[in-house]
């Protein structure tokens, strides 16, 4: 029975042999075995993937972590951090400063920058690893730039001392003060620099507020924990003071004085011994503290000793803190509109801390994300979401509320914030979650986006980022040093995924900033290549994609090649340098077709024929589509187990300069029998060729009988191929 069963769409590009067997499951339907090299599009596409072009290489060639800094849509760079060094490159160039490249002395050693976590806040960005105090990096100009540690006021501060045994007392009030502690030892270098809190057991000597007393100027009274002392009046009246800062007239005749809240603050300036040292008040000391010891102190809730945060992110006008190495499951929250100050003085919009709880109480928090449906907080074994009660308010300490959004973990990778919700990588690194609100179920809940693609991430996925114009494409990086791409589109319903390898070269990062023009985003790779028998980590900068530039294009803009180099505009010229690629043989792709291969010597090759445009790189030969066993129909119904055909196929074509394909027959239990190729078009390149084909193709290739028949498609040189649709002439027998 001879019919045509078409595959209209590849989207899901690559999917799990878990589900080769689910013709029923719509992923199935837009799947393919194998997408090697070719990227699915948002169209139902699959295109060949865009090559790399070389732009430099890391400093010294050491391993490098790159992050993006994005000001503006004409203002974004890419930072490299290597071991105490930070370089900026922009727009593929390196920034210079009298012909060398600007250098910035960081506090990092290379552990340290595998760590990181950031938040950029304006042309600021709040850097914490959990090993040394916060940074600011800010930026002035795109070569002037300065890193130091964060200056925090007014705390955060440890849990309160709970031996009622060690006490503390402070000699004054203000100024530089002593601090003597009776009872134990607390005081280290350590403290050096840090904040230290002291609470008063009693406030004995300033008698509480009353209305209409006699009063005197000079003397306090206390009210809503606060201390006022009078300024002006002889009469208390019938209002109590309120305020928290400054003077302010309650009536004509009584002016009152904020002198201190229940607590104090001090920065320790001089550590003298274990039970004295010297500070500089910071908010002033409540007199029952200078009268009399108190064992309601706490030191501060980062040192050396107790760790740093280890994650951090800007919500709701705060700049979040959490985990350290003694507090690992501790949020720090600082006061609203107030990156800097912890200080905890109990209002709505104060500084405060706050320990998630959850089945795994020890579970470290890895990242925090701000995301559309509140902060969500990733750690080893849950992810959180915490959320405001009150709608239209910031979150604070008196309407924060947490909630179990997921129980499988996370991996210590940022994850990526796509239009308020997270796509990050799961606990094991070999799944990839997004969190959405779910309407029928009212919550927040988690979905495997890796699960049609489940098999890709064996290895694991060590890190991504998004690409969000033009294509929504996600790199990831996976165990193997090549890269997983994954399309997504909720709104569309679109998924898909494939993996993308880059001739023999393992990518060890990945980052994105926008083009030069703001319109689209740019991956950047660092690449770990043997050239020549040496080592180099490369910058490569991802191409555009050829098969999904609108309109007609000139088939000399595909840019295919990895490691590559483009010469634009030669008028004539036909020796090129191309240095990096000393000793290697290359390829090449011009604006009148493919040329031969060469040998790159003395850092030059020498065109056989001239040509405007060249692009000049290593070729990844393993590039392949596979489709899935190909349908066919049955008068009685499913031909599975029954022997079929190919009697050649229609293919869709766009944009595609040269294609080839062949016919996969398979039994169980037998090796595959291998058809030849054979071009799609009439010839896989022509020398003359300037616009890419569109449109439909006749590919001849036929199969003896076999259970199951597969196409396989590769592309052809540098040329772009781009296919959307197939239809397989299938004989069947058996009824």
């Amino acid at each position: 029975m001879r019919s045509v069963v078409a595959q209209y769409s590849l989207l899901s590009g690559e999917i799990t042999p878990q589900l080769f067997g689910r013709p029923d499951y719509k992923r199935h339907q837009t799947g393919v075995e194998l997408a090697r090299g070719f990227i699915p599009l948002r169209y139902g596409s699959l295109t060949r993937a865009p090559g790399t072009l070389f732009k430099g290489y890391t400093k010294d060639n050491a391993p490098a972590r790159t992050i993006s800094f994005k000001f503006a849509k004409n203002d974004t760079m890419r930072l490299e951090f290597t071991d105490g060094i930070m370089r900026v490159w922009q727009y593929g160039s390196l920034v210079e400063v009298g012909g060398a490249a600007y250098e910035l002395a960081i506090p990092y050693n290379w552990t340290d920058i595998q760590r990181l976590s950031w938040s950029q806040v304006y042309d600021v960005i709040y850097f914490v690893d959990g090993n040394n105090p916060p940074q600011k990096l800010s930026r002035y100009a795109v070569d002037d730039w300065t890193i130091e540690p964060v200056v925090f006021s007014g705390g955060p501060f440890d849990d309160l001392n709970e031996n009622k045994d060690i006490t503390v007392q402070i000699s004054a009030e203000d100024g530089s003060v002593g601090l003597v502690a009776t009872g134990g030892d607390i005081f280290t270098a350590d403290d050096l620099g840090l904040p230290f809190f002291v609470k008063p057991l009693h406030q004995k000597n300033i008698s509480l507020w009353v209305g209409n007393e006699g009063i005197s100027v000079g003397d306090r009274r206390r009210y809503g924990g606060n201390t006022y002392e009078v300024v002006i009046g002889s009469n208390t009246g019938v209002n109590a003071p309120t305020h928290d800062e400054g003077d302010e007239a309650l009536t004509n005749s009584i002016t009152w004085r904020y002198i201190c809240s229940e607590f104090g603050i001090i920065t320790i300036t001089e550590v003298t011994d274990a039970q004295t040292a010297i500070g500089d008040v910071i908010l002033t000391i409540p007199l029952g503290a200078v009268d009399d010891p108190t064992y309601m102190w706490a030191k501060s809730a980062w040192t050396p000793e107790k760790g740093y945060p280890a994650a951090i992110a800007s919500f709701d006008r705060r700049l979040i803190l959490a985990g350290s190495k003694e507090k690992p499951r501790r949020l720090w929250f600082p006061e609203l509109n107030d990156y800097v100050n912890h200080a905890p003085l109990g209002f709505a919009d104060s500084a405060f801390s706050y320990d998630v709880d959850g089945s795994e109480a020890g579970s470290q928090i890895l990242w925090l994300g701000a995301g559309g449906n509140g902060l969500f907080i990733g750690a080893i074994g849950e992810i959180f979401r915490a959320y405001s009660t009150t709608k239209g308010e910031a979150v604070g300490q008196l309407n924060m509320a947490f909630e179990l959004v997921a129980s499988s973990g996370s991996e210590n990778i940022q994850p990526i914030m796509v239009d308020g919700r997270p796509i990050y990588i799961g606990r094991g690194g070999q799944r990839v979650f997004e969190l959405a609100y779910d309407y029928q179920s009212d919550a927040v809940v988690p979905t495997e986006l890796s699960l049609p693609a489940e098999h890709l991430g064996q290895g694991g996925f060590s890190n991504l980022c998004w690409q969000s114009t033009p294509h929504r494409h996600f790199w990831f990086i996976r165990g193997n040093g090549e890269l997983a791409v994954m399309v997504y589109d909720a709104r569309e319903e679109v998924l898909g995924w494939c993996t993308v390898p880059v001739a023999g070269g393992f990518v060890e990062d990945v980052d994105v900033t926008y083009s030069p023009e703001g319109d689209r985003d740019v991956v950047t790779l660092t690449v770990l290549r043997e050239i020549n028998g040496v080592q180099y980590r490369c910058i490569e900068e991802v191409a555009q994609v050829f098969g999904a530039l609108p309109g007609e294009n000139s088939i000399g803009l595909a840019e295919h090649y990895y490691c590559a180099v483009t010469f634009d505009d030669l008028a004539g010229e036909t020796i090129l340098n191309v240095e990096h690629l000393d000793g290697v043989e290359v390829q090449i792709w011009t604006d009148v077709g493919q040329m031969p291969p060469q040998n790159v010597f003395d850092n030059t090759i020498t065109l056989p024929a001239t040509a405007s445009r060249v692009h000049i790189g290593l070729v990844d030969d393993t590039q392949k589509i596979r489709t899935l066993d190909l349908r066919a129909q049955a008068k009685d119904g499913s031909t599975l187990g029954r022997d079929k055909q190919m009697r050649g196929a229609g293919v869709r074509c766009h944009a595609t300069g040269g294609l080839m394909g062949r016919v996969i027959s398979r039994e169980l239990g037998h090796p595959d029998e291998v058809g030849g190729w054979q071009s799609v078009f009439e010839t896989p390149v022509p020398s003359d060729l300037i616009v890419a084909n569109s449109g439909v193709a006749r590919l001849d290739v036929f199969s003896n009988p076999s259970k199951e028949i597969i196409l396989e498609f590769k592309p052809v040189g540098g040329a772009p191929s781009t296919i959307s649709n197939i239809a397989p002439i299938m004989h069947s027998g058996g009824g």
